[in-house]
């Protein structure tokens, strides 16, 4: 296989990858967010940052069909961002509201 059909492969890898939206939102205790990453890829990471300062807050290993459930206990009320990477490259970010 040619280096530019393997990265047609990694990109549809990728590409096939999915982050759910959480559950529930805005959320005060815990919510349950859903990811896919195809068997092919591997693993991936699920960070979830703080949207108004960017510092990251937390970050997951994880990999397959499945979803997490994520407390929020020890999070500050605000707006954060979940993301998923696969191979460092971001799937999709989604907005996850805290409140107390």
């Amino acid at each position: 296989m040619g280096a530019s059909a393997k990265v047609r492969e990694d990109e549809a890898e990728i590409a096939d990858s999915y982050l759910g939206y959480c559950f529930p939102n805005p959320v005060k205790e815990e919510t349950v967010i859903y990811f896919y990453i195809p068997e092919e890829a591997g693993k991936g990471v699920l960070r979830i940052s703080n949207t108004s300062t960017g510092a990251v807050v937390k970050e997951f290993v994880v990999s397959g069909k499945d979803y997490m459930n994520f407390s929020v206990a020890d999070l500050a009320p605000g707006v954060y961002g979940y993301t998923l990477y696969v191979r460092e490259v971001p799937v999709a970010t989604k907005k996850l509201v805290v409140v107390k």
